[in-house]
């Protein structure tokens, strides 16, 4: 009989949704998986190659942000603590959830609630993340309501049997047989530039970057100003205001996302685990803003500084449009020889050596 694994997928944004399609796509070579999340089941549908189920759920939060760039804390707090309460009230419908559909075993990136769950149903449960929210809520500003968050998260983490850090971690965990260490989770993907030129009726000389910024407070922005960038030619999966002629909306149907990172020449964004480990898996070089608020910030900025070809640019700069420089320099840097390529399958196979109860 095939392994049940229930995967639960944080509230927060689509990067935690990203990585687990790499995981699940080893995993559902052997097992059953069961998706729990808010994230629609038709992204998952085009990023998975494995048969799947899913169940549309919410039992975190992850940071509420004012946008892309900027977390709120009070809501962050009020909304977690809305959730906390319907989670507790249904922690005995989820573990016969669990025992209905013979669920035997929890994966979670990154829902801390779901060691709950997996402690009461008396299963195993995995976390696999490079951070715990605790790690990020630890950072808000003191108060009454960020000490409760903390203890909350930190109280519901200690349920989990099993934890995978993936690198860059925030934790300075040693390995042992319940938790895995220095590992990657990333898509590797060949690079298809020439492909894509076609695609964008381009011509060879053309200069093409990624903007990956998500769409939290990207209106502000006039990004009619990328008109002033002779020879380069921008693409994204979101439609921009004020729409440059040398912009083009893309669509992951003839590309996946990591095979636009592989082919174009620069990526413009937001520093993301999913990001900063594709542009590494592809060696493209990377114009980042910082998020300063996030306390996973720095420790992604310090790990994509080890390998070169990456350049910071502050947000006053960013909303002006002030890149053509870090641009250039960039381009000029060409691709990264040194790539890193997916732990995947080595993390699968570590966590279905976990023993069934």
């Amino acid at each position: 009989m095939p392994r049940k694994i229930a995967y639960y997928i944080t509230a927060h944004g689509h990067g935690h949704a990203v990585r687990s399609t790499y995981l699940i796509n080893s995993l559902g070579k052997s097992c059953e998986i069961t998706i729990l999340s808010d994230i629609p089941r038709i992204f998952f549908e085009s990023e998975l190659s494995v048969p799947f189920s899913y169940r549309s759920a919410i039992f975190d939060c992850g940071c509420v942000q004012h946008d892309a760039l900027k977390i709120d804390v009070n809501a962050t707090i009020a909304e977690y603590s809305r959730i906390a309460a319907i989670n507790d009230e249904s922690l005995a419908d989820e573990v016969l959830w669990i025992h209905e559909n013979h669920i035997e075993l929890i994966v979670s990136d990154m829902v801390s609630f779901a060691g709950v769950i997996g402690n009461k149903a008396g299963i195993p449960s995995v976390s696999v993340s490079n951070f715990w929210w605790d790690d990020i809520y630890r950072d808000f500003p003191d108060s009454i309501g960020k000490q409760w968050l903390v203890r909350r998260v930190e109280g519901e983490m200690a349920h989990f049997s099993h934890h995978v850090m993936l690198s860059p971690s925030m934790k300075k965990w040693e390995g042992s047989e319940n938790i895995l260490t220095g590992v990657n989770l990333l898509r590797e993907a060949r690079n298809r530039s020439q492909e894509l030129r076609e695609m964008l009726e381009l011509d060879a000389s053309a200069k093409i970057a990624l903007i990956y910024t998500g769409k939290y407070g990207m209106n502000l922005v006039d990004w009619s100003k990328l008109e002033q960038y002779t020879g380069w030619h921008f693409i994204g999966l979101y439609p921009l205001p004020n729409e440059p002629r040398n912009f083009t909306q893309i669509s992951k149907v003839r590309f996946t996302m990591q095979e636009f990172t592989a082919s174009v020449d620069v990526v413009i964004s937001k520093l993301g685990y999913g990001t900063v480990m594709e542009s590494l898996a592809s060696g493209t070089p990377i114009l980042y803003m910082p998020r300063e608020e996030f306390a996973e910030f720095p420790v992604l900025e310090s790990y994509l500084k080890r390998f070169g070809h990456a350049l910071r640019i502050e947000d006053d700069q960013f909303m002006m449009i002030g890149w053509k420089d870090r641009l250039e320099e960039l381009y000029n840097g060409g691709k990264r020889l040194i790539h890193l390529s997916s732990d995947a399958n080595m993390i699968s196979d570590w966590i279905l050596a976990i023993p069934r109860t």
